[in-house]
C-alpha cells in the first residue's frame, strides 16, 4: 500500500512539472519533439488545447479535428443538405444550412 501511495505521488509530481512545461510551451514542433523523447506523460498530452468547438449532441463523441479538417469531414453532407424551397416569386432553389440534429 505504501509503494501505491509513493508511486501516484511521484506520478502527480511528474504530472504538474509536464503540466508547468506544457503551459510554457504550446508550440507544435516543442510537442512533438517531447512526444518523441517520451517525456510528457500521457494526460497532459490528454490536455491539449482543442481548436474546434465542441458540438452538442451525438458529434461530441468525434474525435476533435483541428481548423478546416471538419469541413472536409463526411458530416459536411449531414450539415449542409439541400432543401427545396420554392421562392412564388423567383422559382430558385434556396439552400438552406440546417443545423446538426442532437440525438
Amino acid at each position: 500500500m505504501e509503494n501505491n501511495f509513493e508511486y501516484f505521488s511521484k506520478m502527480r509530481e511528474k504530472i504538474e512539472e509536464d503540466s508547468a512545461i506544457f503551459i510554457q510551451y504550446r508550440s507544435k514542433k516543442f510537442l512533438n519533439d517531447m512526444k518523441k523523447r517520451k517525456e510528457l506523460s500521457v494526460i497532459t498530452m490528454l490536455r491539449k488545447k482543442s481548436k474546434v468547438p465542441r458540438m452538442s449532441g451525438k458529434k461530441s463523441g468525434m474525435p476533435l479535428m483541428h481548423g478546416n479538417t471538419l469541413m472536409n469531414s463526411p458530416l459536411k453532407e449531414d450539415r449542409l443538405k439541400v432543401t427545396h424551397k420554392k421562392n412564388s416569386k423567383s422559382k430558385k432553389i434556396k439552400r438552406r444550412r440546417i443545423s446538426a440534429k442532437k440525438v
